[in-house]
């Protein structure tokens, strides 16, 4: 990793961002350079045309223009051969650096999730990780390399000019500064407020949109959507005038641009036509000091837009950082904002597990005093205590809306808890990091997510390196025969969250993926939810037996199972029987019994 590259970040861009959003400095700087020699060129070709035309209507000897001549050719095809070079090596450097941002950002996320991403709609978290991600390459492509190839151009050109005519090179350079302030710097402040605005709309459409689709069949039913489209056409509004704001702003913008390089051409005309009568240069002379500026305006337009890219840029990088803060965190408060690729733009952050890491040593688990809740809302429950060693078994019940999920969700460490002592093996979780915290405690959620793809991807992901004969005899050992032998086996289907599947085969088919990711802790937060009532005892019978096995971990153990749920088991089941209510976790005979 090269944690010492840093490159120009522009003004309020977030700190933790900076590292991620530097582009390569070779092949920045290689950008920068072939962007100014195209520009020079064109500046140049200008310059040797208008001053080849001038000299050509005089009738002098061929050969006296043979040089000038041929730099009009050289001109010509640098031009356009400088300008293709700096679009491949600029965009090359744009489109690795954007990969590294968004492998970056997503691993900033990731060990904060979901307690970091609870209060964002997947609208909105889409726009983040999208679009805004996208408008941070702009810092180095439309914000730095335009800025600095326009102004190093237009500064040596104007100093050139002032060689031939001083007051036409001081008219030049007032009009360059007039068009720097009036269409750049006051635009940018300007739209400020717009360009704030604008993510969050454009957030909001993504969210509305996306709830419209997935909940068109209830909407249709209900007649609601109208109302709906309705509130779909409002954000389109407003989204409306933001860019017809925008399109205001540049359209002025360009009218400053044009109205200053008018000024500019008529200044170089009326200074260069006093010098001219007064025997400062040569006629010919003229033509140049009143053709060029029209180019360098044409290079110096890239600053304005590179002004209102700014704001652009700042908005992005403060709503990805502000996402990404507790991921750090939970991570084990390591600072990664300098973690980051190298010169080849790999992403630099903590490896991946390998399949030996996948799951560590486990001796205990222990919770003192541990209080919980989501962040930014009250503590649901505290007082916590709880210890689990290998091969013990723990039931916690609890009404809906007790904390159960909450801390399944604080044990895994997707959620920090408030305050008390957290420790395995007799270190703070904080210490470990999330990372560590998450092969040690697995999670078997209410709702176990599955991708739309067969069983077998879906039990590949705790352990890729897995044999066939290994995923089936998990299958098989979790009660999953009959999806083995009645369906297409390992290659099934399993639709979208597991549609395709009955609600006790999603529940043991999260199963089989714990199991083969080995981890020494098992947390089932309300597996029977979403299964059959009739059904509902028997699964919770499997999953204790099944989970609690000897050998089911990597080093031979037993894993550790706590079971949250509603439901009752039979007590020769479970080690030992927890209560949550009223904010307290109390062993079930401290509470009277229904």
């Amino acid at each position: 990793m090269n944690r010492g590259r840093t490159l120009l970040p522009a003004p309020g861009v977030d700190e933790r961002l900076a590292r991620l959003a530097t582009p390569d400095p070779k092949r920045f700087w290689a950008g920068v350079l072939f962007g100014v020699l195209s520009a020079a060129a064109a500046i140049g070709l200008t310059w040797a045309s208008a001053y080849l035309i001038s000299a050509s209507a005089l009738r002098p000897p061929i050969l006296t223009l043979m040089a000038i001549i041929v730099s009009v050719r050289v001109f010509a095809l640098g031009r356009a051969s400088f300008r293709y070079i700096e679009r491949l090596l600029s965009h090359d450097a744009a489109f690795r650096m954007l990969g590294r941002l968004r492998v970056g950002v997503f691993e900033r996320l990731i060990p904060g999730a979901p307690a970091n991403l609870s209060h964002l709609g997947r609208g909105d978290l889409m726009s983040r990780f999208v679009s805004d991600i996208d408008d941070l390459q702009d810092l180095p492509l439309r914000v730095w390399q335009p800025l600095l190839t326009s102004l190093l151009v237009s500064a040596v050109t104007t100093a050139l000019l002032a060689l031939i005519s001083p007051m036409a090179g001081l008219v030049l350079a007032l009009s360059l500064i007039g068009a720097a302030v009036l269409g750049g710097v006051l635009p940018e402040r300007a739209t400020s407020a717009r360009t704030r605005d604008a993510a969050p709309v454009r957030a909001a459409q993504n969210e509305h949109m996306l709830r419209m689709l997935e909940s068109m069949d209830v909407l249709t039913a209900y007649d609601a959507l109208p109302q709906a489209q309705r509130e779909a056409q409002s954000l389109a509004r407003r989204q409306s005038v933001i860019d017809r704001s925008r399109a205001a702003t540049q359209g002025l913008v360009d009218l400053c641009l044009t109205g200053f390089t008018g000024i500019a051409v008529i200044g170089a005309i009326w200074a260069g036509g006093t010098d001219l009568q007064a025997g400062a240069f040569p006629g010919s002379w003229l033509a140049v000091l009143v053709l060029v500026p029209m180019t360098i305006f044409d290079v110096f337009s890239q600053v304005p837009t590179a002004m209102t890219a700014i704001e652009k840029v700042r908005v992005a990088s403060h709503r990805i950082g502000a996402v990404i803060d507790d991921g750090r965190r939970l991570n084990g408060g390591a600072d990664d904002a300098g973690s980051g690729a190298g010169a080849d733009g790999d992403a630099g952050a903590e490896p991946a597990p390998q399949a030996d890491e996948r799951a560590s040593a486990f001796a205990s688990l222990q919770l003192r005093d541990v209080s919980i809740g989501w962040p930014g809302a009250a503590i649901i429950a505290e007082g916590i205590d709880l210890d689990l060693r290998p091969g013990r078994r723990v039931l916690i019940t609890g009404a809906s809306g007790a904390g159960k999920s909450t801390l399944a969700a604080t044990l895994v460490r997707f959620l920090d808890h408030r305050s008390g002592g957290y420790a395995i093996d007799a270190q703070d979780v904080r210490d470990l990091g999330g990372d560590r915290v998450r092969r040690v405690v697995g999670l078997c959620e209410q709702r176990p997510h599955l991708f739309a793809s067969t069983v077998r991807a879906n039990l590949l992901l705790a352990q890729p390196e897995a044999e066939d004969d290994l995923l089936l005899a998990v299958l098989r050992r979790v009660g999953l025969n009959d999806l083995i032998e009645s369906r297409e086996g390992l290659d099934t289907v399993v639709g979208e969250n597991g549609q395709l599947l009955s609600g006790g085969q999603v529940q043991r088919l999260a199963l089989a993926r714990a199991l083969l990711a080995e981890f020494p802790v098992i947390v089932f937060d309300e597996p029977t939810a979403n299964v059959d009532p009739e059904l509902a005892d028997e699964l919770l019978v499997d999953l204790l037996a099944i989970a609690g096995t000897h050998g089911s971990t990597r080093d031979g153990q037993a894993a550790a199972v706590v079971l949250m749920s509603h439901d009752r088991v039979p007590s020769a089941l479970v080690d030992e029987h927890l209560h949550l209510a009223d904010g307290r976790l109390t062993r079930v005979d401290a509470v009277e019994q229904a």
